[in-house]
């Protein structure tokens, strides 16, 4: 193996690039993942609170004396 300093270099240079790609997609897929299990998780609290909110306006609005 040729131990020139520039040879030494270009190689690792090469492999710290790939290591440093691949530690990139990783990192945006896991982001990725992350940030659509929260929006999936939040959509369900929201439809479910939005629909508790209309049976309360329900109920508020139901009278057991109302005036025929």
């Amino acid at each position: 193996m040729n131990l020139d300093p520039f040879v030494l270099l270009a190689f690792f240079g090469e492999l710290f690039l790939r290591v440093g790609v691949v530690v990139a997609f990783i990192t945006v897929g896991v982001m990725g993942l992350l940030v659509g299990f929260v929006a999936l998780g939040t959509r369900r609290i929201r439809r479910r609170w939005t629909d508790s909110e209309e049976e309360c306006e329900g109920l508020e609005s139901f009278s057991w004396n109302e005036s025929e």
